[in-house]
């Protein structure tokens, strides 16, 4: 998205629209340390122009600038991105700066360079809500097409102590906009510790240095009550910038009447079924017991702008009518 050579503002723009049609008032979005490393000047372009797209359809970004969710097993690089691998969500995922870098302490300076030279740049844009500085640091999944493995223990403690250093740059940047980073472990409801959500060192440092309280949550009703009273104990607002994954039990219909009373926004994954992938479900998902591949797992609409399920719209705009937007 963010490269010269893939860059497409016709069919963000398009897909912009759809977004604005069907109610949405802000996307987020990663951006990759990857290209500023490599096109600094061309990232910043890019992204000052896709947010004048938001900012003409009356929307706001919500970026994020580092990620450990490393799903493809890859590190990041530039070049023509290549075709997803057929049958697997998320299969060219890639890390921003990449695991081996987070791991590599002596490759911190330049990503910090990085978190400040882009937090700087857009400081005082009213067209950026907020800064989410790190998605779900510590995430070691794997997807392989036999299910989801687990990688190098060592991505955890590298993650706490970059995580704490990507603050405190941001920090001493100032902008305007508050900072955040998402709590994101939510165990199965089989689990013993179902009823103990973020239960996790990373978790707890996200908490404690975020402005903003957020999470990530693709559980059902329940366990999202759970989840969100674990995070309004903080005395915060919460925001939940992941949820709606519809094999997990995390849907529009149950969910966003839920988030709308309790006066939380949220971001669902996914928009535009895509070159990611994901209304495929994630690989240990496709287990008996789970639905299968006919229900998309993420996303609203197709590639075409035709929704996979017109009662979620439906839902989407009665909550948006009765939270006064």
């Amino acid at each position: 998205m963010w490269q010269a050579v893939s860059h497409d503002p016709i069919t963000i723009e398009r897909e912009v629209g759809w977004a604005a049609d069907v109610g949405l008032t802000s996307l987020r979005v990663g951006l990759p340390f990857v290209v500023w490393e490599h096109d600094r000047d061309g990232l910043l372009e890019r992204f000052d122009a896709f947010l004048g797209q938001l900012d003409r359809h009356a929307m706001t970004a919500v970026p994020f600038l580092l990620d450990d969710c490393e799903f493809s097993g890859a590190p990041p690089s530039i070049g023509a991105p290549p075709p997803p691998v057929p049958g697997l969500h998320n299969s060219r995922a890639t890390g921003s700066p990449g695991r081996r870098m987070v791991v590599d302490r002596t490759k911190w300076p330049n990503v910090l360079r990085y978190v400040a030279d882009v937090v700087a740049a857009f400081a005082d844009d009213r067209r950026v809500l907020l800064w989410d500085l790190y998605n779900e640091p510590g995430n070691r999944v794997l997807f392989t097409p036999d299910g989801a493995l687990e990688s190098d223990v060592a991505l955890e403690p590298a993650a706490m102590g970059l995580l704490h250093r990507v603050f405190a740059t941001a920090r001493e940047v100032a902008p305007a906009q508050p900072l955040t980073t998402a709590a994101w472990r939510v165990p199965p409801p089989d689990a013993d510790t179902a009823d103990r959500p973020y239960d996790h060192p990373l978790d707890e440092a996200a908490f404690s240095l975020s402005d903003l309280t957020s999470i990530h949550a693709y559980c059902p009703p329940e366990a999202m009550e759970i989840a969100l009273d674990r995070a309004a104990a903080h005395e915060r607002p919460v925001l939940c910038t992941e949820w709606m994954g519809r094999h997990a039990g995390s849907r529009i219909v149950d969910l966003l009447p839920l988030l709308r009373r309790r006066g939380v926004w949220c971001w669902t994954w996914g928009f535009v079924r895509g070159l990611s992938q994901t209304d495929l479900p994630w690989p240990d998902f496709l287990e008996p017991g789970h639905a299968g591949r006919d229900e998309w797992f993420h996303d609203l609409v197709d590639a075409d702008g035709t929704p996979h399920d017109p009662e979620e719209l439906d839902v989407l705009a009665r909550e948006l009518r009765r939270a006064g937007w």
